[in-house]
């Protein structure tokens, strides 16, 4: 017979990483949780922990039945706030980690929106092109290229962020505007080199992929300091699309390659996978997801 009980107490055991650290968090005896996690493989039929004495390790049948029931145990828990009206008012500090070239351009016009329908909230925002660990740096939510690579983290796909090549018209002016790929192995190039893909740029038209090699006569880690130094006519550089486009809309800037078309960023949102989130986190994470639109106009996802 189906027991929620089981599937709530294995998914809690996974993500405190052993029975003791769960039955502390449920607060209740650590022969309990044991005893549910043992009716359930029993009822599957199949091994969803090992364990011994010293250590615990989730099968590859426990992984797999473990992202399931992680699902059923939140979509459960957000019923019970919908129907019992459980949320209460969210306020305190949000503290939000962004990529710089997303803090700067991306997130200021959507947190502006959010306020403005919870003024009693404050947002704290930490700009880092890093990766962040949002349990040890106490963090709520993570604007991330990547998805999280922790068990105990939630990822959700919101946006997609479109790159473009550029450069400034007196560099042109002075080099040439390269008409194909290839060419711009012979100019002076800038990388971005928080991306993996710095020093090899991708391009593809009509099915035809180019990858050319890039030796930067400059690269940095923070996104700004490459769009200064494109903007001093240094060199070519590859950009974010929300970046550079006020720059291109004022001449500043010039689209180089605008017929091939280059990889684009996908951006995730990161929030602990906890059973009872903050309401201020659920605030924002519910706010995000219906701001479809206005992020892909903030990202240039939903223009030419």
């Amino acid at each position: 017979m189906f027991d929620f009980n089981q599937i709530a107490i294995f998914v809690e055991v996974v993500d405190a990483g052993s029975f003791t650290s769960a039955a502390n968090r449920l607060a209740i005896p650590k022969s309990t949780v044991s005893r549910k996690v043992s009716q359930l493989e029993k009822r599957l039929q199949t091994r969803l922990l090992h364990r011994t004495t010293r250590a615990m390790r989730v099968t590859e049948e426990g992984r797999v039945y473990y992202e399931y029931c992680r699902q059923i145990v939140e979509q459960a828990r957000l019923a019970e706030e919908v129907v019992s009206g459980l949320q209460s008012k969210p306020t305190g500090t949000l503290r939000i980690s962004a990529p710089m070239a997303v803090g700067t351009d991306i997130l200021p016009p959507l947190l502006k929106v959010f306020l403005q329908h919870h003024e009693e909230l404050k947002v704290e925002l930490l700009l880092t092109d890093s990766a962040v660990d949002l349990l040890a740096q106490n963090i709520d939510l993570a604007l991330s290229a990547n998805p999280a690579t922790s068990s105990t983290s939630i990822s959700r796909h919101i946006a997609t962020a479109p790159r473009i090549i550029c450069a400034s018209a007196s560099y042109l002016e002075e080099r040439g505007m390269p008409l194909q790929p290839e060419q711009l192995s012979t100019h002076d190039t800038l990388a971005f080199s928080s991306w993996h893909d710095s020093h090899e740029w991708q391009l593809r038209r009509s099915g035809v992929e180019k990858r050319i090699s890039i030796t930067a006569k400059y690269s940095a880690n923070d996104v700004a300091s490459v769009l200064a130094s494109t903007l001093s006519g240094l060199g070519i550089a590859m950009l974010p699309k929300s970046l550079v486009s006020a720059h291109i809309a004022s001449g500043e800037l010039v689209s180089i390659l605008t017929e091939w078309e280059l990889r684009a960023d996908r951006l995730y949102l990161q929030y602990p996978g906890r059973i009872h989130l903050p309401p201020k986190v659920r605030a924002f994470i519910d706010f995000l997801m219906t701001q479809e639109k206005l992020l892909r106009h903030l990202t240039g996802e939903g223009s030419a």
